[in-house]
């Protein structure tokens, strides 16, 4: 069996002290004494000898180990008595277990903080990126409803009958012809819809959609498509709006 003890003088006179007795009872027991493991007292029952281990004791000695044998055998009760050098290096280990566990402990916590931050930066740039590619997206479907919306008209004003009802930027309806020579010549230009350019067109939509709520946009578009597919109503609607557009004027005199 082995016991671990702190090394002092009273706890190996102790086991000193209790060799005597059983020397004095007539039951002797052989002894052995080690310094790290370095056997300085040989086997022996003879306690004149038991503390000579002092000789061989250094300030920086580790253990003393005392082996007490059962008989003749070589069993053992083994005593180990730390000495304060290794007491005083198992506390400066164990603090630099310690404070190593804390160091890994930080450096984690800085890795991870560390991630954190660029996965917040990678999530920040898609953030971005996903902005710029919603603004261009709506501006893409912005632009696509225009050229639709411009392609519309301009199939309108690809007839002679509808030519004579071109809108002007500021929203009036202004009266002109267009012989067939004429607008066949117009509608082969790649920068024009029906002899009307396509800037003016875009124009035209823009100066009407900033003066008008959607719905108010969405039913004007609804009429002029309607006259497009029926033209005879033309002559009769622009009679009914300069009805209507003449009290008006005069009021504002």
């Amino acid at each position: 069996m082995e016991f671990i003890l702190n090394y002092t003088d009273a706890a190996v006179r102790d086991l000193y002290n209790k060799l005597v007795q059983q020397k004095d009872l007539g039951t002797s027991k052989d002894y052995e004494i080690f310094i790290d493991h370095i056997s300085v007292i040989p086997r022996t029952n003879d306690l004149n000898n038991f503390f000579k281990y002092k000789y061989q004791l250094r300030q920086n000695s580790q253990t003393l180990v005392v082996r007490l044998y059962k008989g003749h055998s070589r069993v053992n009760d083994c005593y180990v008595f730390e000495t304060p050098y290794l007491l005083a290096q198992k506390q400066r280990e164990k603090r630099q277990q310690i404070i190593d566990k804390e160091f890994e402990k930080h450096a984690e916590i800085n890795r991870l903080l560390t991630t954190i931050k660029r996965i917040k930066k990678k999530k920040n740039k898609l953030k971005s990126r996903n902005q710029v590619l919603e603004a261009e997206l709506k501006q893409f479907q912005g632009n696509k409803n225009s050229i639709e919306l411009v392609g519309k008209i301009g199939s309108l004003f690809q007839s002679p009958v509808a030519e004579a009802a071109k809108i002007s930027p500021e929203g009036r309806a202004e009266s002109s012809e267009m012989n067939a020579d004429t607008y066949s010549q117009s509608n082969t230009q790649s920068t024009s819809i029906g002899g009307i350019e396509t800037d003016v067109l875009l124009k035209i939509y823009s100066d009407f959609k900033g003066t008008l709520t959607d719905a108010e946009f969405q039913a004007c578009l609804g009429v002029f498509m309607s006259l497009g597919h029926y033209k005879d109503l033309i002559g009769p609607t622009q009679e009914f709006i300069k009805s209507k557009i003449e009290p008006m004027e005069k009021s504002k005199e």
